[in-house]
């Protein structure tokens, strides 16, 4: 017997095609169940709906950047140099998704509660970690942290803030520079 939840894994992957190719609204089960080879009255027992399989599809891409993130940040062994590998990956990794999920961008302002929904546990991992970073530099007397939690939130909210551009529309820009520029801030903030 087959295993629910590889088939479930299977079906988003294979949905993977039809939401790139589609966009989330005009994306439907009919498609999916192409892509992956069965009736589609059977990928109700897997998911409820289009939404399960799109956050499914989410939580599966957010799961697999995270892990990459810790991957990118452990290799780094300079908490400077962590927080720059921190800002560097993300930046670069939501440029790959945005250039790959093309379709789903054009109407993201319709379906961001989906998003921030299944992102939500993802936003709390990658903020523990950066958090553990600027303990680490605190530690090591690298970065005059008083409170790594709150630090932690504001860097990231920064960096959220700032993708959200990148997001909805685009525009040809220097991530390397971009990444300088923002590390500036957080590490010498505006005061002269």
């Amino acid at each position: 017997m087959v295993n629910k939840e590889a088939i479930r894994k299977e079906i988003v992957e294979k949905s993977k095609t039809v939401f790139t190719k589609f966009g989330y609204q005009k994306s439907n089960l009919d498609e999916i169940s192409v892509i992956v080879g069965k009736k589609k009255s059977s990928l109700y027992y897997y998911f409820e709906s289009k939404e399960d399989i799109f956050r499914a599809l989410i939580d599966h891409e957010s799961n697999l950047m995270y892990k990459e993130l810790c991957i990118q940040v452990k290799n780094q062994t300079e908490p400077i140099e962590k927080v720059r590998t921190f800002i560097t990956f993300r930046y670069k990794k939501l440029t790959e998704l945005v250039t790959e999920y093309n379709a789903i961008k054009n109407d993201f302002l319709d379906y961001i509660h989906l998003v921030y929904s299944v992102r939500e546990k993802y936003d709390a991992m990658e903020i523990d970690l950066l958090e553990q970073i600027l303990s680490d530099g605190v530690d090591d007397e690298i970065f005059k942290v008083t409170n790594t939690n709150l630090s932690a939130k504001a860097i990231f909210m920064a960096i959220k803030g700032i993708q959200m551009p990148f997001i909805i529309a685009p525009i040809p820009v220097d991530i390397d520079k971009r990444v300088r520029e923002i590390i500036n801030l957080i590490f010498y903030g505006i005061v002269k």
